[in-house]
């Protein structure tokens, strides 16, 4: 599957996991004329498992019920499920010019260069992404390349299915949040994106509707007072 698709289809459902809370969303109509049918916020509760949403089937089964309760009972025909960036690894990767799977099977043998994780046990994905001509561009493309440790996303899906959540992909919060903030016109040339959180913050270096560099930044903004002080240590 992949951990990089964008999905076609008049109905658009994600839902999104992260430490505490568990957002669902469902859209209807077409990019740049969406209808919101539902927007959904309930706790998410991992017990001792905070660090890893994905490590204890059972509880997290547990949680995506009490959401579909939430939602009335019944999921969307097709969800795409995003994960929070402590669980997925984002790297920018440099690849000679072939077939897309044939790029896939070739980054195994480099997969050790950009991630931490042994390929064994690991789960991948490239997507190509627009970049700023280079001198080897004729030689060479660019691509956003997403890695996760297998046994996490095993877990994910299972359990998914157990409550009936057909997931139709897994994608980094961070790369549909871009995607989302660029709207149906994406801007031309470079642009920073940052997305404030809560825990931790993203930095996104962009090309077009591409983002190219993703940086987590340590400042988190779940504080009593947002001060313009802080606004600015931010900034810089």
């Amino acid at each position: 599957m992949g951990l990089l698709g964008r999905r076609k289809g008049k109905t658009r459902a994600g839902l999104f996991m992260f430490s505490g809370v568990m957002q669902y969303v469902v859209l209807s109509g077409v990019p740049g004329n969406y209808k919101l049918e539902q927007c959904l916020e309930v706790p998410l509760d991992m017990g001792g498992a905070q660090t890893d949403l994905f490590s204890d089937p059972e509880k997290l089964a547990a949680n995506l019920k009490r959401m579909k309760q939430s939602a009335g009972g019944k999921w969307a025909p097709e969800v795409v499920v995003g994960i929070q960036s402590r669980d997925v690894l984002i790297r920018t990767v440099e690849m000679p010019v072939m077939d897309l799977k044939e790029t896939k099977n070739a980054f195994r043998f480099d997969f050790d260069k950009f991630f931490p994780i042994p390929v064994d046990e690991a789960t991948y994905d490239l997507s190509p992404i627009d970049y700023p001509a280079a001198a080897d561009a004729q030689s060479n493309s660019h691509y956003l390349a997403a890695a996760t440790r297998t046994r996490s996303m095993e877990n994910l899906l299972y359990t998914a299915k157990s409550v009936g959540l057909n997931s139709v992909g897994v994608e980094p919060g961070s790369v549909a949040a871009v995607r989302c903030m660029m709207g149906p016109v994406p801007p031309q040339g470079g642009s920073l994106c940052v997305i404030a959180g809560a825990a931790s913050s993203i930095a996104v270096v962009c090309y077009h509707d591409n983002g190219v560099i993703y940086r987590n930044i340590g400042q988190a903004f779940a504080v009593e007072e947002i001060t313009p002080a802080f606004v600015d240590t931010f900034s810089r």
